[in-house]
């Protein structure tokens, strides 16, 4: 009888290369689909290989954010609160639903939320909302609060295991009237430090 003995290190290596070619292989497959039919099919396979990996451990998903004005702005200045339960808020979530967060380090008008998907589906009332508060919130030009609230949505259909959303959040840019002023400058040049806002927008 032949003992052969493996290394642990090249055991692990010799497991990372079967998983990478399976992953390939997988890859390779999907690439072929050309008509409903295989896409189906590959669909099916692609949910029972998840399955059979993940068990029934918990399911995980990630939510993208990109919060921007109506004029095209990108906002960097403002707080992302998941709401839960009929109150709609933030004490109602389930207690370790939240994993990790991320925020583009170029861009940071897009933050990335890594949720326990498992236990988000399990919210009281099945109700669950988003509010966003930009700043500022007051002045010449500013933001108001926003917020989304399921109001009946499915919660299976908001956070699906293994899946990323990406959450388009317009708010609405709010700009005082007094912000640009003419003046007929028969009196020489004048101060604006005193002109407050008319809490008038412009239309």
């Amino acid at each position: 009888m032949r003992v052969t003995r493996v290394f642990p290190s090249r055991l692990k290596q010799t497991v990372c290369l079967t998983v990478w070619y399976r992953v390939v292989s997988i890859i390779l497959n999907c690439l072929k689909v050309d008509n409903r039919e295989q896409y189906l099919a590959i669909n099916e396979q692609l949910d029972q290989l998840t399955l059979g990996t993940q068990g029934c451990e918990d399911k995980f998903s990630m939510l993208v954010f990109y919060v921007h004005d109506d004029r095209g702005n990108d906002i960097s200045d403002y707080d992302i609160f998941l709401l839960a339960g009929r109150e709609y808020s933030p004490d109602k979530l389930p207690e370790g639903f939240f994993v990790d967060h991320q925020r583009n380090s170029v861009n940071i008008s897009r933050v990335i939320y890594y949720i326990n998907c498992t236990k988000m589906l399990k919210i009281k009332d099945k109700c669950f909302g988003i509010r966003v508060v930009a700043r500022p919130q007051k002045g010449f030009s500013y933001y108001t609060a926003g917020e989304f609230r399921s109001e009946g949505i499915l919660l299976e259909k908001i956070f699906i295991p293994n899946q990323t959303s990406l959450i388009d959040i317009e708010l609405k840019r709010h700009v005082d009237e007094n912000v640009f002023r003419l003046d007929a400058a028969l009196k020489g040049r004048k101060k604006f430090k005193r002109i407050k806002p008319a809490r008038k927008n412009v239309q």
